[in-house]
């Protein structure tokens, strides 16, 4: 078993000992909410391993999975409720399937607080425990910006679990008031230096038994008909083996803070894709030449690697290889404080990023930062309102993964050291317009 599957099916086994129930002669209440640590694991393999645990066929507890970053109690709340209106509504469905019903519970009269949570969980996991055990409240948001909050929130959920019917799991994010407030735990741990030597080793199906006789080859003919169509020559088994090992080597090289050994083992893999013609891939190999030549603070070394990046991605039309190596570059400029050129290079990620609204909306904002270093407030500012307009055009569900909160936060800083403090209203009402159409619109989706 790789060691991704191991760590899940571990923490699976923990959770189905926790949900059989409390034994004999302890208190459930205790036994109902739990801090969920978690280590080598992504928010994206967390939530599905959650999943994975809920379509089991011994469960009998839905799972209300909150992924929500906290920014504030209140914006975290008013996205929960929004959504539990959805899974509410999915739990019902699923049961009338089965031909069981329980009574709708409806959300819309909860107070936006941490005690309005609380109640709508509690009168939910009442409703589901009629025809299933209960529910399982996850807190796993993505990003804690305010932990002061998460921590309330999570307190607050926790004090009113209550085995079955309601279980919480809270992830506790390294905070160290969680510890306090939900003493008991589980684990989740998954090894991604052995998943990364897992996955560096792993041999395709043609790799493993015995050698099979007359396997189908391409003639010479069909191979470069192939080679033509792809734009691109085709790797033998050992060359795309070598290149294989060169970037696993060197990604986890970067990750573990060891920048030298990553930039050569890049190096190598860029020279690798020069020799066999791999053009795209040799655009790729220069962009994380760049990274590793960033991280060494050998910034000059960088911007060339970045440009080459550029020049590659330039001749293969390639406009988001392109977009990579400009934000490189704008990071590097913006590093040595070279504020004009950074400016300029995040208006090339802009044009690159054509498509992509969230990269765009930064772009801006980056651009505005670059103008305020420049000592050009007020252009800054028409630049971080054509950002909020763009927002506001984007379809409700695409506004909330831009940085739209971040750019009305410093155009409110900026704007009160123009002296324009009485543009504030207009912007915070946009802000709060903006919010408003994300969760209604979120709510009609999960709905």
């Amino acid at each position: 078993m790789d060691p991704l599957s191991l760590g899940v099916a571990q923490f699976h086994e923990a959770l189905r000992a926790k949900l059989e129930g409390p034994a004999p002669g302890h208190d459930a209440a205790q036994r109902s909410a739990y801090r969920l640590l978690v280590d080598g694991v992504t928010p994206d393999e967390l939530f599905k391993s959650m999943r994975l645990y809920e379509y089991r066929d011994d469960n009998r507890h839905p799972f209300v999975v909150l992924t929500d970053g906290v920014e504030s109690e209140q914006q975290f709340v008013a996205a929960a409720l929004a959504q539990l209106a959805g899974d509410e509504a999915s739990i019902r469905k699923g049961l009338a399937e089965d031909g069981r019903a329980i009574p709708e519970t409806s959300f819309a009269s909860a107070e936006r607080t941490a005690a309005g949570l609380c109640v709508a969980l509690r009168r939910l996991g009442a409703a589901v425990s009629r025809e299933l055990a209960g529910v399982v409240v996850v807190l796993a948001p993505s990003q804690v910006r305010d932990q002061a909050a998460y921590a309330g929130i999570a307190n607050a959920i926790a004090q009113q679990a209550s085995f079955p019917e309601v279980v919480v799991l809270a992830r506790d994010h390294g905070i160290a008031a969680m510890t306090e407030a939900i003493p008991s735990s589980l684990s989740l741990h998954v090894d991604r230096k052995a998943l990364a030597a897992h996955v560096r080793n792993l041999k395709s199906p043609h790799d493993v038994g015995p050698p099979r006789a007359n396997a189908p080859q391409f003639t010479v003919k069909q191979r470069r008909d192939l080679e033509k169509k792809l734009g691109q020559r085709m790797l033998s088994k050992n060359t795309g083996q070598e290149l294989k090992r060169l970037l696993f080597d060197a990604a986890a090289a970067q990750s573990e803070g060891r920048f030298e050994l990553a930039a050569k083992r890049f190096r190598m893999a860029r020279t690798l894709c020069f020799v066999t013609g791999l053009r795209q891939e040799q655009a790729m190999c220069a962009i994380a030449v760049g990274t590793a030549q960033f991280s060494c603070g050998r910034l000059d070394r960088a911007l060339e690697s970045y440009r080459e990046g550029r020049a590659l991605g330039a001749e293969l039309n390639a406009p988001r290889l392109v977009m990579q190596a400009e934000v490189g570059i704008a990071t590097a400029y913006l590093t040595e404080t070279h504020y004009q050129l950074a400016r300029e290079a995040y208006g090339r990620v802009y044009d690159a990023a054509d498509g992509l609204a969230a990269m765009q909306i930064e772009a801006k904002r980056m651009q505005a930062e670059c103008l305020v270093q420049e000592r050009k407030p007020a252009e800054a500012v028409k630049l971080w309102l054509e950002a909020l307009a763009e927002v506001e055009a984007l379809d409700p569900l695409l506004r909330t993964s831009t940085s739209y909160k971040t750019v009305a936060k410093r155009l409110q800083q900026e704007l009160v050291l123009l002296g324009r403090a009485h543009e504030l209203p207009a912007i915070q009402q946009r802000v709060a317009a903006i919010e408003s159409a994300s969760a209604e619109r979120a709510a009609q989706v999960q709905a």
